[in-house]
Formats: C-alpha cells, structure tokens, sequence
C-alpha cells in the first residue's frame, strides 16, 4: 500500500496481519477507501510477497540449529502460516529451510485467519500430536493470543515489525527477545 501512495494507519496494519490475503484485500478497500478492485490488491501483493520471499527474507538467528536438532530428535515440523503455501514454499526453498519441514499449512486452505485456532489445530492433526505436545511459535501478538487460548506452549519470537512486543512476551511460555537465538528453544525438546 505504501508503495502505491496509501498510508494504512497502525490499526489496519494490525488488523490485516493474521488475515488471509483475500480478506485482507477486502479490509484495506474499505478501511483506506482504496479505488482499486479487490483481486487488483491481490494480485499486487502476491508479486511484493513472492519479490520479497525471494530476495529479501532471511532466516532468524539460532533457527537452523534448532530446526536440526529437531530433526536430529525425529520431532515433526509443520509451518502453519497466514501467508498463502505457495508463498512459504518459496520462501522455504530459497533460505534452504524446507527439508526441515514435514507439512505447510496455510490459513487460506483452512478458510479462517490466525484469530481462529484452525490452522493451529490442523497442524497438530496433521503431525500426529496432541495439543499438550505442541509447541507454537510466533511473532505476532493476536495469533499467539490465540494459539495460547487454544491450549498450545507457546514460543513468542520478538519481529522487529512487532505492534506489542510486551504482549507477545506475556502470551509466551518462552519468550525469544531481541538479540536471542531461536537455538534457546532447544531445552524445550
């Protein structure tokens, strides 16, 4: 939205980070009065998410190292993830992280947003854990409201893009702060 010359204030930018692209698409042409069709705002996003996924992702500090300890311990991985599969599947591939993972899930496959424990659920079914064996990472602070709501541990991940990062330190039952390594969850296993 920036680059076309709109500025969402931070409500909106809230509001539409755990939203499928569809829904959010709806919500900025009526929150931003944007004169544009919805599948233009999709459309455009989806060529700034697979840019941005291809180029300019990167992976956070201590996450291979926790990643190949939990594959060296034979626990299942899933990405459970508000962003369209296709988009993570290229992230994954182009940072090297997807052998790590055993499924992706995305919230446009499950048809809610992460203000809805779906995805969560789906991602434990589908790696054949109970909720109480599954842990929860993330970084945005209504999501991991929700999974810690649901019954997941939940890992909070301080993002620089954070709104509250006080919030996603008190929904956390382990909290990985600015300067941390990802590596720190490892105990958890």
């Amino acid at each position: 939205l920036y680059k076309k010359g709109y500025k969402p204030d931070q409500k909106v930018d809230k509001a539409v980070r755990t939203m499928i692209l569809s829904d959010a698409a709806i919500y900025f042409n009526k929150a931003c009065g944007i004169n544009v069709s919805n599948d233009e705002i999709v459309d455009y996003s989806t060529r700034e998410l697979e840019h941005f996924y291809r180029t300019e992702a990167s992976v956070k500090r201590g996450a291979i190292e926790l990643l190949e300890s939990l594959t060296d311990k034979g626990i299942k991985k899933c990405v459970a993830s508000a962003t369209d599969a296709k988009y993570v599947k290229i992230a994954l591939r182009c940072l090297g992280l997807d052998k790590y993972f055993d499924t992706i899930l995305s919230c446009s496959e499950i048809g809610y947003g992460k203000d809805r424990p779906d995805v969560y659920f789906a991602a434990q079914r589908a790696l054949g854990y109970e909720v109480e064996q599954t842990v929860v990472f993330e970084d945005v602070p209504l999501a991991l409201t929700t999974a810690k709501t649901a019954g997941f541990f939940t890992v909070g991940v301080y993002d620089k893009h954070n709104f509250n990062p006080e919030l996603v330190k008190e929904m956390s039952d382990l909290y990985i702060a600015d300067g941390d390594s990802l590596e720190s969850a490892i105990k958890l296993f």
